[in-house]
């Protein structure tokens, strides 16, 4: 797998008054999912997904840039042949190399597998782990990584078992700053269909995770979890509406507050539309508010805007949009929108990643085929 490149860019000042939107098309003639982005030390970047190269075959890439967009190396993993090797995460570690998280037929037993990939700064590969589950006859996938303070990697996502009636409980993996699978263990309500969608290490081994959870009552709700070092519930919370809420990203701010971010369909101007709760340091809510218009407006990915409030992430069918458009929301630390972009070509483009560098440049990856004519999917970055 090889990505044509053309006219790289940085898309910076969605702060600014003077706006600078530098834009670039990335494909390999295969489908893209570009799920995850991560800033580094020397004020580049690197971005990460999966390619269908076939219907059975798919390969996980990691691809590193410069400030200035020139590519550094990259990495790809295409295991057995035939099989589907995706890419859901990658953080920066703490030694500058890169925590990786997703799912793996490549090793299968029964289902897909859990793994962490660990590379080093320039790309080389250091360990991979998989996680079979329970036992053999058990589903699962690794939505979210992060390195926790005391050096251990945290790992949550999702499983279920074979044969069972679909439907997922929150799994979460522990392991070793060398990969050492050290813990595992699930979350989960009698029936209900539940992800651990993100993650975040915070201080003294503790780490938080967000996802959803689902009830006969309220449909799926914002879940929320605060562990110990030891992997001890000191917290859970759901958060419900009338419908459907589903939270994709927990983000810290310097203040020690916390956003939990997602989309909604019980509140709002109407159809789905990007919901944010914002947490103080003991998870009482300080405000709870809806974005979107009269449409469907739903978030995937959020990132910290570095003056205390958010970039909103993901995809609208409103505003006139043809098929799908990517749609960004700044909102301050009070919840209010300073401002709002839709923008797209004539057919889907869903903003699937979104992170902050060094330099106050927003790292974009959009899905689009746009540029295929409603064909394979690509990156816009």
């Amino acid at each position: 797998m090889r990505f044509l490149l053309s006219c790289f860019v940085l898309f910076n000042s969605f702060i600014a008054t003077s706006q600078n939107y530098l834009f670039s098309h990335l494909s390999s003639g295969f489908d893209e999912y570009p799920y995850s982005s991560a800033s580094t030390p020397d004020s580049g970047f690197v971005i990460a997904g999966y390619t269908k190269e076939s219907t059975q075959n798919w390969a996980l890439y990691v691809n590193k840039y410069d400030k200035v967009g020139t590519k550094e190396w990259g990495y790809q993993y295409d295991g057995s042949s035939s099989k589907k090797d995706l890419l859901h995460d990658i953080v920066l570690a703490s030694d500058s190399g890169f925590l990786i998280s997703g799912r793996t037929w490549s090793y299968l037993t029964m289902g897909g597998d859990s793994y962490i990939i660990k590379l080093d700064k320039n790309g080389n590969h250091l360990f991979t782990t998989v996680v079979d589950g329970k036992s053999t006859h058990w589903y699962n996938a690794g939505l979210a990584i992060d390195e926790m303070s005391n050096g251990e990697i945290i790992q949550a996502g999702m499983y279920h078992m074979a044969y069972n009636p679909v439907r997922y409980d929150w799994e979460i993996n522990r392991f070793s700053s060398t990969g050492v699978h050290l813990n595992t263990f699930f979350i989960g309500l009698l029936n209900g269909n539940e992800y651990a969608t993100d993650v975040l290490a915070i201080d003294s081994g503790q780490y938080l995770m967000a996802g959803f959870t689902e009830t006969s009552t309220t449909g799926d709700d914002f879940g929320f979890f605060h562990a110990d070092s030891n992997d001890n519930n000191l917290y859970f919370a759901s958060y419900s509406g009338s419908g459907d809420e589903r939270c994709m990203q927990i983000i810290r701010n310097s203040d020690n507050t916390y956003y939990l971010a997602g989309f909604t369909d019980s509140y709002g101007a109407g159809g789905i539309d990007f919901a944010v709760i914002k947490l103080d340091s003991v998870w009482n809510i300080l405000w709870q508010k809806t974005y979107g218009g009269t449409g469907n407006d739903e978030l995937i990915a959020a990132c910290s805007d570095g003056n205390g409030g958010l970039v909103l992430g993901g995809y609208t069918d409103g505003y006139n949009a043809q098929g799908t458009d990517n749609l960004l929301v700044r909102i301050d630390s009070s919840g209010n929108t300073i401002k709002s972009i839709a923008f797209g070509g004539g057919f889907d483009d869903e903003i699937y990643s979104l992170s902050l560098d060094k330099l106050g440049n927003y790292i974009i990856q959009s899905k689009t085929n746009s540029f295929t004519n409603g064909g394979i999917n690509d990156i816009f970055l």
